[in-house]
């Protein structure tokens, strides 16, 4: 099964978030969460509804030495699919994807 494979890229002086809109369980999702830890800032979380999933990104700003990013699909019967990656604006992509995670 395909997985969420959560990135960013630099553009700019932001970061584009993006994910696998292919992935099955994008498409069959009720919504989703993306929830961001800029630096030391406060934890931002939006609310993706499945329209907004399946544009398969987001843009970020502003950016910081170090952003966390946690994306959790909510698919019917209480399915979940999640994905975080640590991202290094300075270095315009990401780096130490965790393992997909599925919880059914």
């Amino acid at each position: 099964e395909a997985g969420l494979a959560l990135q960013a890229q630099k553009q700019g002086d932001a970061l584009e978030i993006g994910w696998n809109r292919a992935a099955p369980k994008v498409a069959t999702a009720l919504g989703g969460s993306l929830t961001i830890q800029d630096g030391d800032a406060k934890e931002r979380r939006l609310m993706l509804d499945p329209e907004l999933l399946k544009t398969g990104s987001v843009v970020y700003r502003p950016v910081r030495h170090r952003v966390l990013l946690h994306l959790v699909i909510f698919g019917k019967g209480g399915a979940k699919l999640d994905e975080s990656s640590t991202i290094y604006p300075e270095q315009g992509s990401a780096a130490g994807n965790d393992p997909n995670k599925e919880n059914k």
